[in-house]
């Protein structure tokens, strides 16, 4: 056993059940195979390959080939949790994609119902497709916790993790507590704002009071239907016209891959796949046919840039091997945002300068209400995942409690493991959505007021991108001259712009 053969068959697995994800959630197969996958890379799960990386952590003085070493000896752990709940995750992923429900005598794929909910004019008809939908969630809990139980048994009896809380900790080198205290002047600062300007949103189409609305209401709002005119804005101006101008034309990047075609099994969540760091990037998108379908795009490019850009010629590690994901999500934040400024809006994508103001507004309500959501998310998931039995005897009523009252709006127990990402992944959103604000002021700065449309922009990115994921997105903001975790930047943009 070697290190470098771990690290040669860990591409390669990673690379095969990446793949199989990517076919799965695109819709192109319906049965996800991980199990067998990982059946064939046993050794890289084992404990004996951990407990060799451990000594190889612990023997190791050069800090950088310690971090390299502590990167695959986590991505293993990680493997090694997944592969005792592989057949149940693949079994969940076929279910679901196979899974249809009846609307008005017509079969509907489970996937289509978020945009259908999204899409449907009526609140009657939008609560039963969202009981529709979690009617299936219900149904499927079963697995899903079977799952968390399995990891959590796991990590205790074998890994000597007391929680899965202390796990994502670890392995990510966050201390989730003082992020939490971090996080509380910012939530206390933009409370009243958003429940002001939500209030009044809703009052606007005549949908009732915070603290009484099905959460499902929600999501007809964010897609901005109601500002919709009429007809889409092409994928193809986005691609040749927006980002061209910010010097990142898609079309010199021939190791993007777009995936931006209908098809019914295919899961509505856009997501990029980073298979082979730069060479191989798949953006996937399923467009809902709203205005927020080139915020969608653009965030999912964010991801794709950083690793098209990222130097070829850095370790594996360092390319692959992300201890956390708060970095390239403050990239996509970064370009996704580029949706919400008015010049741009009206430069770029054609929008009428009288709707541009209202478009941008209503642009970062919606992105306000993300906020407070993953805020609520973070914090039910702490609860959940803090103690060693998980807390799951009280996780449903915790899970509605704390979404429902951050947020004002009526959330079903039934979700409480269904909106649940793996490795307390909230809180890396959060982290990006604090350093989306820091590294904005700092293209600011550095290339003025204007710089979501100049071409310079795009050389600036791409020089951070080139970097890769060396750095956890609180040293390379910290390079800039940012302390970590402030979230004023933050508080200060989502009020001068609701207010301004």
């Amino acid at each position: 056993m070697t290190v470098d053969l771990i690290r040669d068959q860990v591409r390669k697995c990673l690379y095969e059940l990446e793949t199989d994800s990517r076919l799965v959630r695109a819709g192109l197969k319906t049965e996800a195979q991980s199990a067998a996958i990982l059946e064939r890379y046993r050794d890289l799960q084992s404990l004996r390959t951990l407990d060799f990386l451990l000594q190889v952590q612990e023997q190791t003085q050069i800090p950088r080939e310690r971090e390299r070493s502590r990167r695959l000896y986590y991505t293993c752990l990680s493997l090694h949790l997944y592969g005792h709940v592989a057949p149940l995750s693949d079994s969940l992923d076929t279910r679901l994609a196979q899974t249809e429900v009846l609307m008005d005598g017509n079969p509907v794929n489970y996937f289509d119902l978020p945009i259908l909910i999204e899409r449907e004019e009526s609140a009657i008809v939008r609560e039963d497709l969202d009981r529709q939908r979690l009617q299936v969630v219900e149904d499927t809990n079963d697995v899903r916790l079977q799952m968390l139980r399995e990891v959590l048994a796991c990590l205790q009896e074998h890994l000597h993790h007391s929680s899965y809380l202390e796990y994502c900790r670890a392995k990510k080198k966050v201390d989730y507590g003082k992020l939490a205290a971090a996080l509380e002047p910012a939530i206390s600062k933009l409370e009243g704002l958003y429940r002001k300007h939500m209030g009044n949103w809703l009052a606007r189409h005549d949908l009732g009071e915070l603290g009484r609305i099905p959460e499902c209401h929600v999501h007809y709002l964010l897609a901005l239907r109601p500002l919709d005119k009429g007809g889409t804005l092409p994928l193809e101006r986005i691609v040749g016209g927006a980002l061209q101008a910010i010097g990142l034309p898609l079309s010199s990047f021939p190791n993007i891959h777009l995936d931006p075609q209908e098809r019914p099994q295919k899961n509505p969540r856009a997501c990029c796949y980073s298979l082979s760091v730069p060479d191989e990037i798949h953006l996937i998108t399923k467009p809902t046919g709203s205005l927020v379908d080139f915020n969608t795009f653009l965030h999912e490019s964010g991801h794709a840039f950083h690793y098209a850009c990222t130097g070829a010629d850095l370790d594996f590690e360092f390319k692959k091997l992300a201890p956390s994901y708060a970095l390239t999500e403050t990239y996509a934040f970064l370009l996704q945002k580029l949706s919400c400024e008015p010049a741009w809006l009206e430069a770029f994508l054609g929008v009428d300068r009288r709707d541009t103001r209202t478009i941008s507004y209503y642009t970062i309500l919606s992105d306000l209400y993300l906020f407070m959501r993953y805020t609520a998310k973070f914090s039910y998931e702490t609860g959940l995942f803090g103690q060693a039995s998980g807390s799951l005897a009280a996780a449903r009523n915790l899970y509605q409690e704390t979404l429902t009252n951050r947020t004002g709006f009526l959330f079903s127990p039934a979700d409480y493991l269904n909106d649940v990402d793996e490795e307390l992944y909230s809180a890396d959103y959060l982290r990006a959505w604090i350093g989306e604000r820091q590294l904005a002021q700092h293209l600011r700065r550095e290339l003025g007021e204007n710089w979501p449309c100049r071409a310079q922009t795009g050389s600036v990115l791409k020089a951070l991108w080139s970097r890769g994921d060396q750095e956890e997105v609180e040293d390379l903001l910290g390079s800039l001259g940012f302390a970590p975790w402030d979230a004023e930047p933050l508080i200060s943009w989502y009020r001068d712009s609701l207010e301004g």
